[in-house]
Parts: C-alpha cells; structure tokens; sequence
C-alpha cells in the first residue's frame, strides 16, 4: 500500500513537470515578447530574468503565478486572432486560466486587482457582462484608484446601452482619480458636466506599495495593457478573510460603492439581486 501510495504521488509530481514544461514551450516567440518579467522568470523563458529577482515580491503567490502568466498568454492570443471561433477557443483558456489564479490570490495579494480586471476582460469578450461587471466591481473594492477597472465597468455599462449607469461608475471613479483623462473624457461622454466630481482621500487610497529593487532589468514590450507592477500597483486591499468579505460591512468590498447604487448597476446588465445569504 505504501509503495502504491509512493508510486502515485510520484506520477502526480511527474505529470506536474511535464505539464508545466509542456506549456512553457508552447510558447511562441510572439507570446514571449509580450510577456512581463515576472512571467518571463517564472516559465523560465529569458535567462535575463532570474526567479530569485522576482519571487520575493510575490510570496506564496509564486507558485501559482504560472496559472496567471498562461491566461495572459491565451488572452494575448485572442486580442490577435482573426478567426472568431479561434478567438472564442483562446478565451476559453484564458478564462480556465485566470480563474485559477483569482482563487490562488489571497484578499491582501497586490496583484489581484489586477487579476480580476484581466478575467472580466476575458468574460467581456466572451459577451459574458454579468460576470464581468462582477468582477470590474470586485477590482474596484480592492483598489478603488484602479483605473482599468472602472473603465472596463463603465465598457460593460456602454455595451448594454446604460448611459446613466456609465456615468455612475465614472464620477465615482472620477473621486478616487481625479487626474484620470480616460474616466474624465468617460464622465463628458455619458452625459456629465464640468466641474468633474470633488475628489475623496482616504487613508486606504493612499497606503504604501510594495517595495521595487533598484536593480530590476528593464522590462519587454507587452500589449497588456493596464498591468501594474508592485511600484505603481493598486492601493493594498483592505483586510479581509478569505472568502475576501469585509468583517465591517459584510460586502465583497469596502470600497464598493452604496448597495442601492451597486444594485442598479447589476440589473443594468442582468445580474439578479442577491439575499444575505446568497440566495
């Protein structure tokens, strides 16, 4: 029973390395030039950039960052394909994907943000808008200075015809980022008026980044846009349990912007509403 149990968890380990080697050389020259350095070290694809460089800004996430790093490769794919059907297949990776690393991002991971608004881009090419308004939400509560991720609400909106429900997204954007010309010219599109909205500063939107070596080579072209690297990623999350609900609030998100208008913004695009309980 012990070697049995031995042999199997060896083939279980083999069958990892081959997989993961399998699909580190899937990869094409075209999807190397559009990888980022993290996925770079991780999948081993550039001798110029060593794990030991990149792994202690990830921490625990590292060993799932390849999920992460083979979604964005499908997603790439699918930006470039003509076919439809190839397109639809590509995403269909990339949504396996990146749902995988979503679950793998624990609430106070930097990069998840980031995550959620590349899934929702995934769900939004599949024509999926509830699920991807879902998830522009989710990165909107755990970075509300995240740009990406209000103007990929605001597209959802736009898609489904729900001027007013843009125009929501973007002056509460326009609170968190003042500055932002995307969200401005957004907010004058849907129907808003100068002066833009008054700006809010809280503690939470102003909190510290992770630390960035000076020494970090300098990274490739990519096409992935709206990514962020610790120095310029989103504000850290707010603390939450691993189910990513707030103690405070019991919501999703603390950021997330008042349940009624939240509701509007969900019907908006089909999504029923939801009891307490989930049900």
């Amino acid at each position: 029973m012990k070697l049995k149990r031995s042999l199997a968890v060896g083939f279980a380990a083999w069958l990892l390395v081959v997989g993961h080697v399998g699909a580190r050389s899937d990869y094409t020259p075209a999807d190397v030039a559009q990888m980022p350095p993290h996925c770079l070290a991780k999948l081993k694809l550039d001798p110029r950039y060593p794990e030991a460089l990149f792994a202690p800004r990830f921490g625990e996430y590292w060993i799932h960052l390849h999920h992460y790093c083979h979604g964005l490769k499908w997603a790439n794919r699918a930006r470039q394909s003509v076919d439809r059907r190839v397109r639809a297949g590509n995403l269909g990776m990339a949504k396996d994907e990146y749902q995988y690393a979503a679950r793998a991002a624990g609430a106070g991971f930097w990069m998840r943000p980031q995550i959620y608004v590349e899934l929702a881009h995934v769900h939004l090419g599949l024509g999926e808008l509830g699920e991807a308004g879902r998830l522009f939400g989710e990165g909107i509560g755990a970075s509300p200075n995240y740009v990406a991720a209000y103007l990929g609400l605001i597209e959802v909106h736009r898609r489904n015809g729900a001027k007013a429900f843009a125009l929501e997204v973007a002056s509460a954007g326009l609170r968190h980022v003042p500055e932002s010309q995307p969200l401005q010219k957004a907010y004058l599109e849907f129907g808003g008026n100068k002066p833009f909205p008054a700006p809010v500063r809280t503690q939470d939107s102003q909190a510290a980044v992770p630390e960035v070596p000076a020494e970090s080579p300098p990274a490739p072209p990519t096409v992935n846009q709206g990514a962020v690297e610790p120095d310029d990623a989103p504000a850290a999350p707010v603390p939450a349990d691993a189910s990513g609900v707030s103690e405070s609030t019991g919501r999703a998100c603390r950021f997330c912007p008042p349940e009624a208008i939240e509701q509007r913004w969900r019907d908006s695009f089909g999504q029923p509403a939801t009891n307490p309980e989930g049900n």
